[in-house]
């Protein structure tokens, strides 16, 4: 029996490229899509899917909030959070509103697939750390030239 994907995303670009990385797996199958946490709060409804795939920035309801309603409706469907956030805080905040997975949107596209199998087998998904820490570092450096810091004040 294949696992039922929902994608949520409210980029329509991105809702494709999950479609495209997700539908040629086998074992699973997409049932649907939404473009904002509202829509993707009453997909899950219709579609009862086992997993859900969210976007945790999105406009209205986030992936957050999403998680947390999905999960009042339907306690045995699973939640994977995407996120362009590395921080500790973002990431807490997913897994107490019930994911079962927070994966990096900067990572590997396999890391979403690995993530969405690990899940249907019941384990949680983290992004590696390194990978997170990576990311902070990035974006960190990025803010210390924009900000005009020399090298040895970064």
């Amino acid at each position: 029996m294949a696992i039922r994907v929902l994608l949520v995303d409210d980029h329509p670009v991105v809702l494709r490229g999950l479609r495209a990385l997700l539908g040629r797996e086998p074992g699973l199958e997409i049932v649907g899509e939404a473009l904002d946490g509202e829509s993707a709060v009453r997909a899950a409804r219709e579609l009862a899917p086992d997993i859900v795939v969210t976007d945790i920035s999105m406009p209205g309801l986030d992936g957050i909030e999403v998680t947390r309603q999905i999960l009042q409706n339907a306690p045995r469907t699973r939640v994977v959070v995407l996120s362009m956030e590395a921080d500790r805080l973002t990431m807490a905040e997913a897994f107490q509103a019930g994911a079962s997975a927070y994966v990096s949107k900067c990572g590997p596209p396999e890391e979403i697939v690995s993530a969405v199998r690990a899940v249907a087998a019941g384990q949680t998904y983290v992004t590696p750390p390194s990978s997170l820490v990576s990311q902070r570092n990035e974006i960190l450096t990025k803010q210390a030239v924009r900000e005009g810091l020399t090298p040895l004040e970064r």
